[in-house]
């Protein structure tokens, strides 16, 4: 799937996702992102693009699962 694709894909979700969802995750970005290097300010004084930044190297995107879900990933004999 190319780039283009991923991100028209990615803001097609982003856009129908309800309210709830969108307020929680914008409080965690800046939260988050206000503990860190940029623990001193609020998060007034923190840009959405510094947060953003902040919050993706406190919080990398992919992440190992947990151990009870290891088994997913098993693809064949041999698989410890």
């Amino acid at each position: 799937m190319s780039d283009d694709l991923r991100n028209i894909v990615a803001h097609w979700i982003a856009r129908h996702l309800p309210r709830r969802v969108l307020y929680w995750a914008y409080i965690t970005v800046h939260a988050e992102a206000t503990t860190g290097k940029h623990s001193d300010k609020t998060p007034d004084e923190v840009s959405w693009k510094q947060a953003l930044e902040a919050f993706l190297e406190y919080r990398p995107l992919k992440r190992k699962p947990y151990p009870s879900k290891m088994h997913l990933l098993k693809t064949g004999p041999g698989d410890e």
